[in-house]
């Protein structure tokens, strides 16, 4: 592996990492809060779940690209594709 594609591959794996603990944890706190709204509003809660739902599109990306680059012994990023990932994790 030349070093670019080091770098590369280090770039997604911290990215990835960065990523997984903040929607771990939007996924846990929206779906207790969706369990147990208390006083939320209807909207609130409409709100919340809507979140939730972002939170495990996110999620599943994010395991889908950290499979991806498991399953690759080289990764070989065009600049094309470095858009794509950038794109998936800025929705």
């Amino acid at each position: 592996m030349n070093e670019n594609n080091e770098i590369e591959e280090l770039l997604v794996r911290n990215i990835i990492h960065n990523f997984t603990t903040p929607v771990t944890s939007i996924l846990g706190f929206s779906e207790m809060l969706v369990d147990e709204p208390g006083n939320l509003s209807p909207d609130q809660i409409t709100m919340l779940k809507y979140i939730n739902e972002s939170a495990k599109k996110l999620s599943s990306e994010i395991e889908y690209l950290k499979k991806t680059i498991e399953n690759k012994n080289e990764i070989n990023f065009e600049l094309s594709d470095k858009v794509n990932v950038i794109e998936l994790i800025t929705k």
